[in-house]
């Protein structure tokens, strides 16, 4: 539960080199500079954005990024603290990396320029190994479509390293004008050496099926039936990441601040630098506090509740790097909450690129949220038994507490709903019966989500109360909402629930107390709470309370709610309150054997 946080540094000794193009070709001393820690346990050398924007080599005036050119030894450390308050907790590991000026760098030569590609045809990737077979002898070659910042697709795995490769990118793939090839050594799994395309390309699609994650992934465990099995799933468009770099465009636009004379403090206000904007949304899929960091130009940035409007720039207005006129301070931190839209702005001269990098609790990830409105397409959920990774069931509400016993992943699938051809229209329902790999596999024009949320479903509901607590396991509530239609829950001897919130059934079930045979209501049900109803009956509902009493102790009222069809046999409905059971219009009530109503 602790918040881990990892820190990967060189740790070689000596004097500081000076320039970066001093320092790449000495045989000794740090050549990489140290950052904070982050919550990933993995580092890029030199940084992504220098990668990605000035082919591996930083600018001259960056001090502390620089490859090597010369043979020499690296020393890496990776130092994990669990930041625990009370005491925190830390552990190192270390690695040692020899370097040899005759071998390598890999590089990759195509696609390397900005080309265009067809989504669902082959293309030959080409790459200058330069005696790196001796280090690897087969290499991965991966696919980005957002501009290097995550390569979620996978061309080519474990081929070998002999500087060429065909391979036939996905037909499912979206159309991007931002596209990048990785090829990165395949042997280890703690360190690669890579290159990715110096330049985005573009790849051409039919396809328009988006990149997506379930945001709330936290595992279920219940009973068959049970209603947390019938799942409101938040769907994020777009990838998880950590960081995203943002280039200002278009027109001059007000920039957001705090208004105070410290970080963070004081209402929104909004100043005219002549900036640009650029923007991003995302959600998270913890609530919790978020740090923000923003860094390059002056590393100006603002985060929103939901849209920005760049005509009301204070509007939805959460939090900013800036405040006292101008003032920057990173980085900054925001509570957030599981699964809402935030969107964040980077203000800035016209083409100017910065890197806003968002950690959180620990166990947290942030999702891209692209917009994704075209109605054409459509959103399900697959259900996916792990026992034999076959599609169990289907279902656009992600509903599934019919599913018998077993360990299911919930996939979410985005997916051509429309009638041209191509993409050509897509039935999910086609796929029920068969392996999650066919989804993949085929030129079908739909996508799976890049996670899942596992649930486990443990067996039948057996209408048995076997506690008197509000909620949870052998509660009334919990049987009440997993025991199948038309079941008869019995209370055992003994158990007399206390409920501290309403009760709504919406399913026919008999309630029964007389666990022992008698004739008289020997359980009760005690209600201690306040609001408009203390049991709630749902229309066309057909339930009967049997040698039973219930008892309001607190205000609630009515004691009973009845929308539906209500039968009391031997029972006894109380409580200082009027009324005490109210019918609504189109309701029934039908009474057997002893019946007490009563205040």
């Amino acid at each position: 539960g602790d918040a881990v946080t990892y820190n990967w540094e060189q740790y070689d000794p000596g004097p500081p080199h000076g320039a970066p193009n001093v320092a790449c070709g000495g045989t000794s001393g740090p050549i990489f500079r140290s950052y904070s820690p982050t919550t990933l346990p993995t580092r890029y050398f030199p940084s992504l954005n220098y990668i990605l924007n000035n082919n591996n080599v930083p600018p001259f005036n960056t001090i502390g990024e620089c490859l090597p050119t010369a043979n020499r030894t690296l020393n890496f450390r990776l130092t994990v603290r669990d930041n625990n308050v009370n005491g925190g907790g830390i552990d190192v590991s270390a690695i040692q990396l020899s370097v040899s000026n005759t071998t390598g760098p890999l590089a990759v030569t195509t696609p390397n320029t900005n080309v265009t590609w067809t989504a669902g045809n082959t293309h030959t990737v080409t790459w200058s190994g330069f005696n790196t077979t001796s280090i690897c002898s087969t290499v991965n070659i991966k696919l980005s479509i957002d501009g290097g910042q995550t390569f979620p697709y996978s061309l080519a795995t474990n081929t070998a390293n002999d500087g060429t490769q065909s391979v036939t990118f996905p037909s499912n793939l979206p159309p991007s004008s931002t596209c990048r090839v990785k090829v990165e050594s395949s042997c280890f799994t703690c360190v690669k050496f890579f290159d990715i395309s110096n330049v985005n390309f573009t790849i051409t699609s039919s396809c328009l099926v988006s990149i997506s994650n379930i945001c709330n992934n936290g595992p279920i465990v219940a009973n068959q039936n049970d209603p947390s099995l019938n799942m409101s799933l938040e769907v994020a468009y777009g990838p998880s990441f950590s960081s995203k770099a943002m280039t200002t465009s278009g027109s001059a636009v007000l920039s957001s601040l705090h208004s105070g004379t410290t970080p963070q403090s004081g209402g929104c206000t909004s100043l005219n630098f002549n900036d640009r904007a650029a923007t991003f949304q995302f959600k998270p899929n913890q609530t919790g506090v978020y740090t923000f960091n923003m860094t390059g130009g002056f590393a100006h940035a603002s985060v929103y509740l939901g849209s920005y409007t760049a005509s009301q720039p204070c509007t939805n207005f959460l939090s900013s790097s800036a405040y006292n006129s101008g003032t920057i301070s990173n980085p900054f931190t925001i509570t957030l909450n599981q699964c809402a839209v935030y969107t964040v702005v980077f203000f800035d001269a016209v083409n100017t690129t910065g890197t806003m990098s968002i950690t959180g609790p620990s166990g947290s990830i942030t999702y891209l949220q692209n917009q994704v409105n075209n109605p054409d397409y459509s959103y399900t959920f697959l259900a996916v038994n792990t026992a034999n990774n076959i599609i169990t069931a289907i279902s656009p509400t992600a509903s599934f507490s019919t599913l018998s016993a077993g360990n299911y992943h919930i996939y979410g699938l985005h997916y051509y709903s429309g009638t041209s051809n191509p993409p050509g229209n897509v039935n999910p329902n086609n796929y029920i019966g068969q392996s999650l790999s066919i989804i993949s596999s085929s030129s079908i024009c739909a996508l799976l989500s890049e996670n899942y949320k596992p649930i486990t479903i443990t067996g039948a509901c057996t209408p048995l109360v076997t506690s008197s607590a509000n909620s949870g396991p052998g509660t009334l509530r919990d049987i009440a909402g997993c025991a199948a239609e038309g079941a008869s829950i019995t209370l055992s001897s003994g158990i007399n629930p206390l409920l501290t919130s309403a009760l709504v059934i919406d399913k026919n079930l008999t309630i029964d107390g007389n666990v022992n045979g008698l004739n008289q209501p020997i359980t009760e049900i005690t209600l201690n709470f306040s609001g408009s109803y203390g049991i709630k009956v749902n229309p066309s509902k057909t339930v009967t309370f049997k040698d039973l009493k219930v008892n309001m102790t607190s205000t609630a009222s009515p004691v009973v709610l009845n929308e539906g069809n209500l039968t009391l046999n031997n029972a006894e409905i109380k409580g200082n309150v009027d009324p005490v059971i109210n019918n609504t219009t189109g309701s029934t009530i039908n009474v057997s054997n002893t019946v007490t109503i009563k205040k």
